[in-house]
């Protein structure tokens, strides 16, 4: 089955850590961004050089947010290219394509109560 994607522009970039930066991108051709549920992922391609990058981000700004999606990238030092590029080449006002957003591991409507494991509080404990 083809992915199908959609054309978005970096529209802003915040530095969040040392090695974090957050991108918010946006839409070319849409006046707003297809809905997803907490938890979705999108896969970003983009060119580079003699090659695509497509790498998989979470989405981390609030899911009733249409107009941009944001994700985190950390910078990995045995990076095979994609979350280096995205530090070092990316600017404001790129272009490139994310897929629609997935969840594969939606919350239940039918649940009592949910577990949340609040991973990014971890990450930052752990890598300071």
């Amino acid at each position: 089955m083809d992915e199908k994607f959609i054309k978005v522009y970096v529209k802003n970039i915040e530095q969040l850590t040392s090695e974090v930066k957050s991108f918010e991108l946006a839409p070319v051709d849409l006046p707003e961004l297809p809905a997803y549920s907490a938890g979705s992922h999108i896969i970003t391609r983009l060119a580079a050089q003699d090659r695509v990058i497509e790498r998989r981000y979470s989405l981390t700004n609030h899911p009733k947010s249409h107009l941009s999606y944001s994700i985190a990238i950390r910078k990995q030092e045995k990076s095979k290219g994609g979350s280096v590029f995205w530090h070092e080449q990316m600017k404001i006002g790129d272009l490139l394509e994310v897929s629609y957003p997935k969840n594969h591991f939606p919350l239940s409507k039918q649940a009592k109560k949910h577990l949340f494991f609040l991973q990014v509080l971890a990450s930052r404990h752990i890598y300071r």
